[in-house]
């Protein structure tokens, strides 16, 4: 994702914690767009919260950007299109079932750790508890989900 300011309101290690971020999030998002589509019957409405959540996330910080006079394109990155791979390949040699859980709690420590950054490095005391908001949330997510696979 691209976060452009002409105002650089957050400073440049902010925003580059920012944008680390939401392409963090896009790309999980993305992942799990595919996750949902190939999913067991079992597993499907586990990966749709998941995408719920992400979706959300992204909207809200998306929101909370832009008033701040951020542009946030809609770009994600090249692990986007891994995720999608390794999904696809995962339903072809086989089911995306609750196996894939350990590799999904992995991903979301990458997303929890971008938080992590962007909480230490925004100086904006409204937005840092925007974040955190959003941090518990999946970190909450995360471990109501642990018991599986």
């Amino acid at each position: 994702m691209n976060i452009k300011s002409s105002n650089g309101i957050f400073g440049d290690d902010a925003e580059r914690a920012l944008q680390t971020l939401m392409t963090r999030l896009k790309d999980v998002k993305n992942g799990f767009e595919k996750l949902v589509s190939e999913a067991q019957e079992d597993f499907e409405p586990i990966a749709r919260e998941f995408k719920a959540l992400h979706d959300k996330h992204i909207d809200k910080l998306r929101g909370k950007l832009e008033e701040h006079g951020y542009d946030v394109s809609e770009d994600g990155s090249f692990m986007s299109q891994v995720n999608e791979a390794v999904i696809a390949a995962r339903s072809y040699f086989g089911t995306v079932d609750e196996n894939v859980m350990a590799s999904v709690r992995n991903g979301e420590q990458h997303v929890i750790n971008a938080f992590d950054d962007a909480i230490n490095k925004v100086e904006n005391s409204k937005l840092c508890d925007e974040l955190g908001t959003m941090r518990s949330e999946l970190r909450d997510c995360v471990e109501r989900t642990r018991h599986i696979g």
